[in-house]
């Protein structure tokens, strides 16, 4: 791991580290990784772990949505949330929902308390990341089966803030903290001399997250964004 993060920073790249065991973890935060895609997953991230994270300048992804799909044996809160709810039914077809929602009841008991039991761990060392003030940026495993591109991140905030993160934490992991990670200088924060790429919300998502659902309107580079034609493009498309 050493020989490849070193070729990677001798090349000009961050590197990101995929990771589950803690062990792994110590071992690359030492040798100067980047970034952890995932939290450590056999046990709760120890302050000495976290401490050479701070060290080391190493972000944090934390990705706990796919793994809090598992603990349930009935859809979620979540699920039937209306405004999230509303973003699937703007790009999924009817029946792709139906099988979504059909998928939590096919769960026995044992095995979703299990999981609960793993995803408790991933709060707790997120929660800790968090108040430790290592930089934590938004990732959430989009493209896995039933994680849709959109839908997922927007599921992921609300998640990260039951965690024990504040909404402003949250809205900073997913736009300034990740751009400052990419070295992207002119997007990430509106302020003058950046690209005006910007949601116009309905509702303040400092009084609760889940209003980052509330989209009114888009802009990339200060021209709005025709949403409107985007769903229909998505779901003419779903039909074919």
């Amino acid at each position: 791991m050493r020989l490849i993060i070193e070729d990677g920073h001798s090349a000009g790249l961050k590197v990101a580290a995929h990771i589950f065991y803690q062990k792994d973890a110590e071992e690359l935060a030492a040798a100067g990784v980047n970034v952890f895609a995932h939290l450590v997953r056999d046990k709760e991230m120890s302050d000495a772990l976290i401490a050479s994270m701070l060290e080391h300048h190493i972000y944090q992804m934390p990705n706990i949505g796919a793994p809090e799909r598992a603990i349930h044996t009935s859809p979620p809160d979540w699920f039937d949330e209306p405004y999230l709810a509303g973003l699937l039914r703007d790009t999924e077809p009817s029946e792709v929902i139906e099988r979504v929602r059909a998928s939590f009841t096919s769960r026995d008991s044992a095995t979703a308390a299990r999981n609960r039991a793993n995803y408790t761990i991933l709060e707790h060392s997120l929660a800790k990341l968090s108040a430790a003030g290592v930089p934590i940026i938004l990732g959430c495993d989009t493209g896995l089966e039933d994680h849709f591109f959109g839908y997922a991140e927007q599921k992921e905030l609300e998640l990260m803030v039951k965690a024990g993160m504040t909404p402003a934490q949250v809205i900073v992991a997913a736009t300034s903290r990740g751009a400052e990670f990419l070295g992207l200088a002119d997007v990430g924060s509106i302020v003058p001399g950046k690209r005006a790429d910007l949601l116009v919300l309905d509702a303040n998502p400092l009084d609760d997250i889940r209003n980052t659902r509330r989209i009114a309107k888009m802009y990339l580079a200060g021209a709005e964004v025709d949403r409107a034609a985007i769903k229909a493009s998505l779901m003419g498309g779903a039909t074919k």
